[in-house]
């Protein structure tokens, strides 16, 4: 054996842990076994050494020729340790048992990993769904009041802080779910068995006549759709606490409803019965309000109406608030030492010795009650209705002349106003309008003269005074022509009282001759009998031939007056007829 590889051989056997007494034992019994497995061995002959040293120095040169080879010619290159395998030959007992025994620390090691995987996932579970509670709990409490008491944390729902006043306390819990589904949040809330499902309420006008008892209009107060938000509002609880939230507004809003209609003094008193306060507006109609409270929320979706008034359910949300605004809001400036609620008259009230009666008449002496308001808003629904009606109905029947209508679009619940204006086909200069005003449950016509007309709540007042606006037109039209073609009008008037008296309104005339006057033509535009016209023309034969008879003006003398059948003239419309037939007596057109 080579020097070196007996050296190599004892490096192996030695252990530097023990102490030096038990180095020295085993040192000597290893130079004991190698003297025996020498003297086993064959005797190797005395240049042994210098053969095994000629072949490695053979080998290390054949090894750095290969290396510069392949450097220069840019091959790859692998560098693997070669040892001399001094262990004896495993036997198959061997290789079985360390087989098993990797196999064992195998499933330790797989075990283990488990286990240390499951406490990690376990963590970061726990830790995700804090942190998803927390960040709910952080968006709950952008929308909502929430506070901390004792060991829960209570919300509320009222509108105390908006200035309301009433009795429920609007409360609520929030508290962290115990399992948390992928799809639902990590907190709900729990809401008071009064507050649960859904409500909203209901004003319905109804006709009550016979022939029509059909709802003529339905609004419904229900939530608000809320504005888009940069926090997520499809979870659960938002959708519970804005009905819950809109319960208690409706619960409020019919309250007072209620007491103002005990209160308020009527020439038909009101009638409250369970959850419905029934208002006369006008003779036939009549106004339900009604408030609807359900638990389960397919009930509350049969019961929603299929038609509603936008205009109508907007005012429904702006009239409790605006009142809960102005509790907030006293007008400036305000006292020192006293209250902020009673106002500057009532203040006075002391030094200045008011009696009761006039207490009382301090009491709103401007401000209308919520009450007050919808019944406004009810009647004025009705009115706008029958407007629009009528003149739809006018202006289908009525084909010459025609009636165009033009809305304001700055109207709202209590005010609107609508402008009319009548013209002719191809006569476009020739024109007249009138404006009708709703205000407050009446309604006022104004003419171009700047005239006011209350009418009342019925159609028929409505359509006898259009039918008058076109009468006067129609006269208007003729004075406008004659104008145009030169004739000589000797009479106009809108208020002409040599007729039969019309049911409505007056009848206009208008007298005109020829420019030569030896023919008239008269037009009469009457509200329900309708228009006629009449004309007369000079008398046939010499006047001049009787001695009595010696001025020429009575030459000029006209016959009665016939009555032309316009049905049977040619023209697209009256107006054209009209000016045709003034061509003809004026002498502009030969007959």
């Amino acid at each position: 054996m080579h020097l070196s590889d007996n050296l190599a051989k004892l490096a192996q056997l030695i252990d530097f842990g023990e102490k030096k007494e038990e180095d020295s034992s085993k040192k000597e019994d290893l130079i004991n076994k190698d003297k025996a497995i020498e003297a086993k061995q064959p005797k190797i002959w005395p240049w042994e050494w210098l053969r095994n040293a000629l072949a490695s120095s053979l080998t290390e040169m054949d090894v750095l020729s290969d290396c510069l080879a392949i450097a220069k010619e840019k091959r790859l290159m692998v560098l693997d340790k070669i040892g001399n395998d001094f262990s004896e030959s495993k036997s198959a007992y061997q290789l079985v048992t360390r087989r098993q025994a990797m196999q064992n620390a195998s499933v330790i090691f797989s075990l283990g990993a488990e286990k240390i995987k499951g406490i990690h996932k376990e963590t970061v579970d726990s830790s995700q769904k804090q942190s998803e509670f927390y960040s709910e709990l952080w968006a709950l409490r952008q929308q909502w009041r929430i506070k901390r008491v004792g060991q829960h944390i209570i919300g509320d729902l009222s509108y105390k802080s908006a200035g309301s006043a009433f009795w429920h306390k609007g409360t609520f819990e929030v508290f962290k779910k115990v399992s948390i589904q992928p799809s639902g949040g990590a907190i709900d809330v729990r809401l008071p068995p009064e507050l649960e499902g859904s409500a909203y309420i209901q004003v319905s006008i109804h006709m009550t006549s016979p022939e029509d008892s059909i709802s003529k209009l339905n609004a419904m107060l229900t939530v608000p759709q809320r504005l888009p938000t940069l926090v997520n509002s499809s979870n659960r609880w938002q959708t519970k606490l804005d009905a819950a939230q809109n319960v208690i507004y409706c619960k409020e809003l019919f309250s007072q409803l209620c007491r103002e209609a005990f209160k308020l003094n009527s020439s038909v008193s009101h009638m409250v019965a369970n959850n419905q306060v029934i208002i006369h507006l006008f003779p036939g109609f009549k106004m339900h309000i009604m408030f609807v409270h359900s638990n389960t929320e397919d009930k509350a979706a049969d019961a929603v109406p299929p038609v509603s008034d936008p205009i109508l359910q907007l005012a429904l949300h702006q009239l409790l608030r605006a009142q809960h605004y102005n509790s907030l809001h006293r007008d400036l400036p305000h006292p020192i030492t006293s209250s902020i609620g009673p106002t500057k008259r009532r203040r006075l009230a002391g030094p200045n010795a008011t009696s009761r009666s006039e207490l009382l008449s301090y009491e709103n002496p401007f401000q209308e009650s919520v009450l007050e308001k919808i019944i406004d808003m009810g009647r004025n629904v009705v009115l706008r209705l029958m407007v629009t009606e009528t003149i739809e109905h006018l202006a289908l029947t009525i084909s010459d002349p025609l009636l165009h209508i033009h809305t304001d679009g700055l109207s709202d619940a209590l005010n609107s106003s609508l402008r009319v204006t009548i013209t002719s086909p191809s006569y476009d200069l020739i024109k007249s309008w009138f404006i009708i005003r709703i205000c407050k449950g009446k309604v006022t016509a104004i003419g171009k003269s700047g005239i006011e007309i209350s009418l009342s709540h019925e159609s028929q007042r409505l359509e006898d005074y259009i039918m008058w606006q076109v009468s006067q037109y129609q006269i208007k039209a003729v004075y406008r022509l004659s104008t145009t073609l030169g004739c000589n009008v000797l009479s106009y008037t809108y208020n002409s009282a040599s007729y039969q008296a019309e049911v409505f309104g007056t009848s206009p005339s208008i007298l005109v001759s020829s420019s030569d006057g030896s023919s008239a033509l008269a037009v009469r535009a009457n509200t329900v009998s309708g228009l006629e016209v009449l004309v007369s023309e000079k008398a046939q034969g010499d006047f001049l031939t009787d001695s009595l008879i010696t001025d020429k003006k009575w030459a000029l003398l006209r016959q009665s007056f016939r009555q032309v059948d316009m049905d049977k003239m040619t023209g697209r419309n009256f107006t054209h007829k009209m000016e045709l037939l003034l061509s003809v007596y004026s002498g502009k057109v030969k007959p």
